[in-house]
């Protein structure tokens, strides 16, 4: 929609921007102290990935507040789970987990009825997931994202 975050105030205030956004930590802190960003406007660093994602959905911007909540609260949270999110079309729900920023390989399996998985690669590691009707292996799906485990063969 054209639609970008606007880091104007950030900028002016001295605060490190990444991507297009405000640099956080995995605990939702920018580098002013005290300062904390989430959901669109936030660059997170998430360790699991071992680097810094824009993640623009909703799903990850209530994840993002829960940390930072905790945080401010005095906990030790952090975002370290692959971003994902589900689309419901009439009848039909397809459910996506990965990193985002690319792959090499993507291999369908047609599971009969409609149902199917695409497992992402990149490299030979599952990097992402797309399921319909295949709830079992969208979870499974996120644990070799997050684990940076080789593509499954089915």
């Amino acid at each position: 929609a054209g639609i970008r975050p606007n880091v104007d105030l950030a900028e002016a205030a001295g605060v490190e921007l990444a991507r297009g956004g405000v640099a956080v930590d995995a605990g939702m802190r920018t580098s002013a102290e005290g300062v904390f960003a989430v959901g669109d406007i936030a660059c997170p660093y998430n360790p699991t990935a071992g680097r810094r994602l824009r993640v623009e959905h909703w799903g990850e911007a209530l994840s993002h507040g829960r940390v930072a909540g905790s945080r401010l609260a005095g906990g030790e949270d952090v975002w370290d789970s692959a971003p994902g999110f589900w689309s419901t079309i009439g009848a039909h729900q397809l459910k996506y987990a990965a990193w985002g920023d690319g792959h090499d390989e993507a291999r369908l399996v047609d599971h009969g009825g409609g149902a199917f998985t695409v497992w992402y690669g990149a490299d030979g590691v599952t990097v992402g997931v797309l399921t319909h009707e295949r709830d079992d292996d969208y979870e499974r799906g996120r644990e070799l994202v997050e684990s940076a485990a080789p593509v499954p063969a089915s």
